[in-house]
């Protein structure tokens, strides 16, 4: 059965419009500490600290679709379940993906105000 196009590795641009002006101040923060916890994570997975993959994981999973990244609270949940179940490999590749997508994201805002 061949691989369908989603389960393919992408390294498209990806471009995400914030209406909230309150909240588009608050991305960049937002946005580094995301990459912040990319190192995070690794040295948890090398030294196998699963509660700290585990509540990473979780907190990306509550604060990813707030502020309009669907993807970081999808690979959040994810990261929260190796976490629990042990699962290093899991974990690894769930950070890659991570990584991989704050380096192709593109945020600009939108809000009405703006354009005025």
């Amino acid at each position: 059965m061949p691989m369908t196009a989603s389960l393919e590795p992408t390294h498209a641009p990806i471009d995400i419009e914030i209406e909230d002006e309150d909240l588009w101040e608050l991305v960049p923060e937002f946005l580094a500490n995301r990459r912040r916890d990319v190192d995070r994570l690794r040295a948890a997975v090398q030294c196998g600290d699963h509660a700290t993959i585990q509540r990473l994981g979780h907190n990306m999973k509550g604060t990813g679709a707030p502020f309009g990244f669907q993807e970081i609270t999808h690979l959040g949940a994810g990261l929260e379940t190796a976490g629990r179940n042990a699962g290093e490999a899991s974990a690894a590749l769930l950070t890659d993906r991570l990584e991989s997508y704050l380096a192709r994201i593109s945020v600009r805002c939108v809000s009405s105000a703006a354009a005025a």
